[in-house]
């Protein structure tokens, strides 16, 4: 039983003030409430998972990824489990070069549809990921070429829609388009563009950006980016110098080499 990027949601109707809703974590303990999702015929229509799965498989899938999952929570009602979301770091959690990327995933009881409430956990989501986890600069969301109710529950919540990927995955036997979605980390995007994307995005760099650099004035920002240009020039002069230095050694032995026959 495997999870897909985003699944199956929303149908088109206005937003309810669900004011109850909540995300928690997800436990054995509700295995009755999960396995009612799971068995959704209509809910499975997008999903990747069998829906004869059995209890005990869907045990065992709460044991084996949903518990050590790096960031999964149940979508309640009155602490009551109705559906799922999460955020998992593209690539693996411990891919380096990948781990600014993380891919949100959401599925929701077709009970709750048309009520607003997968958009309300998936703005909640994404307000609070990017303070979780001060890495991510990106968080997408993969939805089915046909789940249009899906697409628009990003939408709604902000996410930029930037195209269709051709047979991006496997569902069921099936190759299958997605549309790609994705919201920026809105601290990040104004470090960027102060930073002209002249600096080089390392650890010390997300540490300053929570640690105030965000907040500096553009007479700051300004001349922390001539420093950098300046720096750049010094090593592209000392690049320069050490290429042609070494390409007059390669002449000169060269030479002794033909002297010598």
């Amino acid at each position: 039983m495997e999870e897909i990027p985003v699944k199956s949601e929303d149908e088109q109707t206005p937003d309810q003030d669900f004011t109850n809703i909540h995300l928690r974590l997800l436990d054995l303990s509700d295995i009755d409430d999960y396995m009612v999702w799971v068995m959704d015929d209509k809910v499975n229509q997008f999903c990747s998972w069998d829906h004869n799965t059995s209890k005990k498989a869907a045990m065992k899938h709460i044991v084996d990824f949903i518990i050590p999952h790096p960031w999964f929570r149940a979508i309640c009602i009155d602490d009551r489990p109705i559906g799922e979301i999460s955020v998992t770091p593209t690539g693996g959690p411990y891919y380096r070069p990948y781990r600014n990327k993380a891919a949100i995933g959401y599925v929701l009881g077709s009970k709750y549809w048309g009520k607003g409430i997968a958009t309300r956990a998936v703005k909640k989501v994404a307000a609070e990921i990017f303070v979780e986890w001060p890495h991510l600069v990106r968080l997408e969301g993969f939805v089915d070429v046909d789940n249009i109710a899906s697409q628009k529950v990003l939408e709604k919540a902000g996410f930029q829609k930037e195209g269709v990927l051709r047979e991006f995955y496997i569902q069921k036997g099936r190759v299958r388009d997605v549309v790609a979605f994705s919201v920026l980390s809105p601290v990040f995007f104004e470090f960027f563009e102060r930073a002209g994307y002249n600096e080089r995005m390392s650890e010390k760099n997300y540490k300053s950006v929570y640690g105030g650099y965000g907040r500096k004035s553009t007479k700051e920002s300004g001349s922390r980016n001539k420093k950098v240009e300046g720096e750049n020039r010094m090593r592209a002069k000392g690049l320069f110098w050490f290429v042609l230095l070494g390409s007059c050694l390669a002449l000169g032995v060269l030479r002794s080499r033909y002297t010598l026959q």
